[in-house]
């Protein structure tokens, strides 16, 4: 319990987080002696989210406390606050992915009045980025509630030859791996446009050749691909600045070329797909970063140019560009280790499948057919995680490289790399199946990733 002595009374601190009046011998509303000396302040909440919890600051005069707010409706933010005195209100922190606005939150306390204030809470739209290697940038989008896609402005310049991005779970920074440049660039992401801001680019030695980035579902730790190098680059993610560093022991052997690499959704284990046709597992130590290898490489199909895990974590698939399939495993939750499937690992899939991906509720897994143009839906039996046909040869535009299905499984996006745009489609809830939302909207030069999130 703290005094603070302002307006010759003194302030007084109570553990509920109310500005409570402790008047030395005068009258006072609440002792009901005379008139009302002190008013209160109080907020109309609406909209925050069930769980969430947003803090309002309170301040008067020289005085200030942090309030909590864990319910819509009415909330008392302060009591017992003289008349005559100035307050103002701010908002001092917010859940994740909502925005929070104050209309009113400042005034002049009027004695035996109670001042209301309104606070609404709404959710930060999604918003889907694009990596474009031949422009060496990154196109920012909004994406609107029927699914289809603005632009948030120009692009924003990355490192030579763009190849992959991803965002931090929070959804407060993006991260793009540049192979020609060996860097990855840092960005912090506006809650309300989306539009990037660099923070900052960690330049790797000139041995290194970062193909593919991706971060652990906790937010915890990033991992690159580093193709020309033979391995994997590993590091921790400062929670507050999104700024990376560098894991003790990193870098980890990882086979010839890896070109994609993905974590398991717990953040207890890596995958990483080689060009030279082997799948690499390992355990990620949780307090660390630090990677161990589970068991020996596990056979894929040929250059195996991407990895997906499926959020329910109980299969991996990689998509073969040459071989002209797709190849699936399941995963041992327990201890990471990937069984082919049988009677065959692998699965049927147009020309050139560079890219893989799996939707939201595990049902379906998108393959990009880079030399068709065009991708497949695949539906996963859930039981065993084999693959078969929901949909051939769904038209995108010209090349396909990367594929994202937003959070919410509705909607399902595809970065066209000859064709420098990004189509947009819905998802059908039964059967999976893709229909194209109008026309594609452009994007920067051979776009060649994307990825999928909401402000934070």
């Amino acid at each position: 319990m703290k005094f603070i002595k302002h307006w010759g009374l003194a302030l007084l601190f109570v553990s509920t987080g109310v500005l409570v009046v402790a008047c030395g011998g005068g009258s006072d509303s609440s002792a009901g002696a005379g008139a009302p000396t002190t008013g209160s302040v109080n907020a109309t909440v609406s909209g925050l989210r069930t769980g969430g919890t947003a803090a309002l600051v309170v301040t008067t005069g020289s005085a200030s406390k942090t309030v909590s707010i864990t319910a819509n409706g009415q909330a008392v933010v302060a009591s017992g606050l003289p008349a005559g005195a100035s307050y103002n209100v701010v908002v001092g922190g917010k859940p994740d992915f909502q925005t929070c606005a104050l209309s009113g939150a400042s005034g002049t306390v009027v004695a035996g009045v109670v001042a209301t204030f309104s606070m609404v809470c709404t959710e930060n739209p999604y918003l889907a980025y694009v990596v474009n290697a031949g422009s060496s940038d990154v196109s920012a989008y909004t994406i609107a509630p029927d699914g289809s896609l603005a632009s948030t402005g120009a692009a924003v310049l990355a490192g030579g030859d763009a190849n992959s991005i991803a965002v931090s779970p929070s959804g407060k920074f993006t991260y793009v791996a540049n192979p020609s440049s060996k860097s990855i660039s840092i960005y912090t992401i506006n809650p309300s446009t989306g539009a990037l801001s660099t923070t900052g680019t960690l330049t790797l030695t000139r041995f290194n050749d970062p193909q593919f980035i991706t971060l652990s579902p906790d937010g915890k730790f990033a991992y690159v691909a580093n193709g020309g190098a033979n391995n994997v680059l590993a590091y921790t993610v400062n929670p507050s600045t999104g700024a990376l560093s560098t894991v003790t022991g990193s870098p980890y052997t990882a086979g010839n070329t890896p070109r994609s690499i993905a974590v398991s959704p717990d953040s207890k284990f890596v995958y990483v797909a080689n060009q030279g046709g082997a799948v690499w597992a390992y355990a990620i130590d949780s307090s660390t970063g630090a990677l161990t290898a589970v068991s020996t490489p596990v056979a894929a199909g040929s250059a195996p140019y991407s990895i997906a895990v499926s959020p329910d974590g109980k299969f991996a698939y990689v998509a073969n560009y040459l071989a002209g399939g797709v190849s699936a495993y399941t995963i041992n939750t327990t201890t990471g280790v990937l069984t082919p499937l049988e009677p065959t690992a692998s699965f049927e899939s147009g020309t050139a499948p560079g890219f893989v991906t799996v939707s939201p509720n595990s049902r379906f897994a998108y393959v990009a057919n880079f030399a068709d143009s065009y991708f497949q839906v695949l539906s996963i039996n859930s039981s065993t995680g084999a693959l078969s046909s929901t949909q051939a040869n769904v038209s995108a535009s010209g090349r396909p490289a990367a594929i994202a299905a937003d959070p919410t499984g509705k909607f399902v996006y595809v970065a066209n790399g000859l064709d420098n745009n990004v189509s947009a489609f819905t998802v059908d809830a039964a059967t999976g199946t893709l229909t194209q939302i109008g026309t594609a909207i452009p994007a920067g030069a051979s776009p060649a990733s994307i990825v999928i999130t909401r402000g934070p």
